[in-house]
């Protein structure tokens, strides 16, 4: 159920990414539709298995943030460390794809007039990685709260890796 309420949530707010370049007649925004396209194809058919490999997961990661950078342009400051082999790691699908949403709603800085979104994924062992998003926090977004991707996120955590996760925001 949480991961069925998540996917739309996401729908949503990648839809109001791509209307924003069609409302500046961007010609990006056919490239960012098909880039949801293929998103939304690996939710529907390639999350129905309980786990996925990692690398599955990365590379949606990759093409959230390709339709990010056409949504933002020069506005976005992105900064990706990039990940060592993840092996054949497996992870509970649509886990990362909320922490990303969460850092582009609110990594906006009214003060730089940019956003600025930090990933990183660092392999600790054979069973455990470590998934950090870092952004701007602004103080017309401090006082906002994540919505229901996060709440969603740590209970799928909760249920999935009972006593196994850490989830922080700060």
């Amino acid at each position: 159920f949480l991961k069925n309420q998540s996917s739309p949530h996401f729908l949503f707010n990648a839809l109001n990414s791509i209307y924003g370049l069609v409302r500046k007649n961007d010609p990006e925004a056919g490239p960012a539709l098909m880039k949801l396209s293929g998103i939304l194809r690996y939710l529907l058919y390639e999350t129905t298995d309980h786990k996925i490999p990692l690398q599955k997961e990365l590379e949606m990661v990759h093409q959230f943030l390709e339709i990010q950078k056409l949504r933002f342009g020069n506005t976005l400051e992105l900064v990706v460390h990039p990940v060592e082999d993840v092996k054949n790691n497996m992870i509970a699908s649509g886990l990362l794809l909320p922490l990303l949403e969460n850092a582009f709603k609110f990594g906006f800085s009214d003060v730089l007039n940019r956003i600025f979104v930090e990933i990183s994924i660092e392999m600790k062992d054979d069973s455990c990685f470590l998934f950090v998003v870092k952004n701007h926090v602004s103080g017309s977004n401090f006082s906002e709260t994540g919505g229901l991707g996060l709440v969603n996120l740590k209970r799928r955590l909760e249920l999935e890796y009972p006593d196994a996760f850490t989830f922080e925001t700060i």
